[in-house]
């Protein structure tokens, strides 16, 4: 459906979208006739088949084949879900026990704090948080309980990775964080962040607040996925329309210390123009007054972007370095731009980056070569 494979919504996903979410129920249902006219419900694709359990909740009194494929999918999302957080609260029962501090993020957050039904929120792998300092120590309990390392880990990559994936027999995935944000030790304007932790309703877990939940939710989705990550609008909404004493001012400041503005502004003022959220007009004056760099917009705008190409990889780091450097002249950007590059991969010294660049091309050709002869 979306071409672009990004965090907007096309025509067909909008009326999916607004059938959940718009408050007036008669219209609501008008949006869902509207979707069911046009699409074959046993055909859509992943981004809209995720939100039909929405669907079910808010028409379960409906008849026709539609509902019952969102009936469907929400009683498999409800066994599954179930299923990932009876092994999730195992894992945190042998942390506590270790006095490892675990903070749950995406869907983990959403289903216990906001959503409270584990039949309406799709989620792909359970995402919980712990301290860089207790990540090894995590890693290893985690395998010592009989979860299996989806990938090959060395230490070196706790300085410029943020996770890492587990599964166990039963098939549920755990991504392990050691930091909120996956661009935190490159980009220097996400280094210090602190976000603030609550309780997690019915785990042994805390959860960000509110308002550094949405700042993640937004962040997390402005990027390009081969299935449109559309999941952030009803996340983003249903947070905002159950949170009455959003702390705006709180959430203003925590936006300018990371230098999204750019992200935010266009993402909560689509929420609002699409009638998802009902913002006060004061906080609608406060985000059409934000403001940012241009290294900003080109860097965000680049992430939405397809992942494609050698050189992908080095244009990203140069979208990033820009924005660390927002007043550096260009050819300062260029000549600092190599140890920008060495930081971000955890290399040290100019021979060993190229070895690294030789190494990668090489693998580049092979693999190119490789699909040929396929």
């Amino acid at each position: 459906m979306n071409n672009l494979a990004n965090c907007w919504p096309d025509a067909v996903q909008s009326l999916l979208l607004k059938a959940v979410l718009i408050s007036d129920k008669d219209r609501a249902r008008s949006y869902w006739d509207q979707f069911c006219n046009s699409v074959d419900i046993q055909s859509i694709d992943y981004s809209a088949t995720s939100i039909t359990p929405m669907i079910y909740k808010r028409f379960r009194d409906l008849q026709g084949e539609e509902i019952q494929v969102a009936k469907s999918v929400y009683r498999h999302t409800w066994s599954a879900n179930n299923l990932s957080l009876h092994a999730l609260r195992k894992v945190l029962l042998a942390f506590d026990h270790e006095g490892i501090n675990v903070t749950l993020l995406k869907g983990a957050a959403m289903i216990s704090s906001y959503y409270c039904d584990p039949g309406v929120r799709v989620v792909g792998d359970m995402d919980i948080l712990i301290s860089r300092d207790r990540a090894k120590a995590a890693m290893e309990l985690l395998c010592n309980l009989g979860w299996k390392q989806l990938y090959h880990f060395e230490d070196r990559k706790f300085e410029y990775i943020h996770a890492t994936s587990f599964v166990n027999a039963d098939q549920v995935n755990i991504d392990l964080h050691w930091r909120v944000l996956s661009d935190t030790p490159f980009d220097h304007s996400f280094v210090n962040f602190q976000p603030q932790m609550l309780a997690a309703n019915g785990f042994l877990a805390s959860r960000l607040c509110p308002e550094d939940q949405l700042i993640h939710t937004l962040l997390h989705c402005h990027k390009f996925s081969p299935v449109p990550l559309i999941r952030w609008i009803p996340d983003a909404s249903t947070l905002l329309n159950q949170t009455l004493d959003f702390r705006w001012n709180y959430f203003f400041k925590t936006v300018q210390l990371l230098k999204v503005e750019y992200v935010v502004q266009s993402m909560l003022l689509f929420l609002n123009r699409e009638k998802y959220i009902n913002l006060p007009e004061s906080v609608v004056q406060d985000l059409s007054a934000l403001s940012w760099t241009k290294s900003d917009q080109k860097y965000f705008d680049f992430l939405t972007k397809s992942r494609g190409g050698y050189f992908h990889i080095y244009f990203y780091v140069w979208r990033l370095h820009c924005r660390n450097n927002p007043n550096m002249g260009l050819l300062n950007l260029i000549f600092t731009a190599p140890k920008f590059v060495m930081n971000s991969i955890s290399i040290d010294g100019y021979m060993k980056l190229c070895a690294y660049e030789i190494t990668r091309y090489a693998k580049h050709i092979f693999n190119r070569a490789h699909g040929a002869v396929k």
